[in-house]
């Protein structure tokens, strides 16, 4: 979860938001697959943008054999503390800065988080460029990209958030191979969210609704509707990824992209 969202730190995974709880999974999926490919039981991984550190304490306990780093620039000494208290069971390691991050002798990152980061960023381009030229960071490090899609649908709810735009697959793709990351895969997720913020959005321009945004930190339900919406959600990108294998490429309300620098 974004800071901006955080009323409460909560690592428990019932009450969090469902888009939070499959975007998760996706991403323990895209891992499993990189591990499978590498042979890396125990990579190291920097969850760069980390917020809360829902996704690093989930990432680390799912692979024990891994070493997390999570940084965040609104990382202080209150927040670190309530987040180690939280997941005192689970070695992460949290940063405000990712130079103050060092490694054994001849190591570097094996994979990168960026998940709803670069958004963030004003200057995205150079932000990635920096990062992939880091002494940390090596030829062989993957890179798993996620970001808000399409800026045909920027509203009220990316103010909120601070967003500075919207991507879509190609404009994704264009910034990457300017900053030197070479796509290996891409796509969208989260088909069946497209069609409420559609909706959302329409009426937010027709003046319909107030454009007021509470964000997902402020979510309230539990029990058989938090678990439908998450099976529907998490269902829906692997359903879309089984369609993918066809050369056909659904839209989604989440953009995302695996790569490598390109050296």
């Amino acid at each position: 979860m974004d800071l901006t969202e955080l009323k409460n730190l909560n690592f428990d995974i019932k009450s969090r938001h469902p888009w939070e709880r499959a975007r998760l999974q996706i991403i323990i999926h895209f891992l499993k697959s990189i591990i499978r490919k590498t042979g890396n039981p125990g990579p190291v991984i920097f969850d760069i943008g980390s917020g809360d550190a829902f996704v690093a304490f989930n990432v680390a306990s799912t692979f024990p054999g891994c070493r997390v780093h999570a940084i965040d620039t609104a990382f202080n000494d209150n927040i670190k503390g309530e987040i180690r208290k939280q997941t005192d069971k689970v070695s992460i390691l949290l940063y405000d800065n990712i130079e103050k991050i060092t490694l054994e002798p001849g190591r570097k990152a094996d994979i990168i988080l960026l998940l709803d980061v670069i958004e963030h960023i004003e200057d995205d381009a150079g932000f990635l460029s920096s990062l992939v030229n880091h002494p940390l960071i090596s030829e062989d490090t993957w890179f798993i990209l996620t970001a808000p899609a399409y800026p045909c649908l920027f509203s009220s709810h990316d103010k909120f958030l601070n967003h500075y735009r919207r991507y879509t697959r190609k404009s994704l793709n264009c910034i990457l191979n300017k900053t030197g990351l070479k796509s290996l895969k891409s796509g969208y997720f989260f088909f069946v969210l497209l069609f409420p913020r559609v909706f959302r959005y329409t009426m937010e321009k027709l003046k319909l609704v107030n454009s007021a945004e509470k964000g997902i930190g402020q979510w309230k339900q539990r029990g058989g509707i938090s678990r439908i919406l998450y099976a529907i959600l998490l269902n829906d990108f692997f359903i879309c990824r089984i369609i993918s294998t066809t050369g056909i490429i659904f839209p989604g309300l989440s953009v995302f992209n695996l790569c490598k620098p390109a050296r």
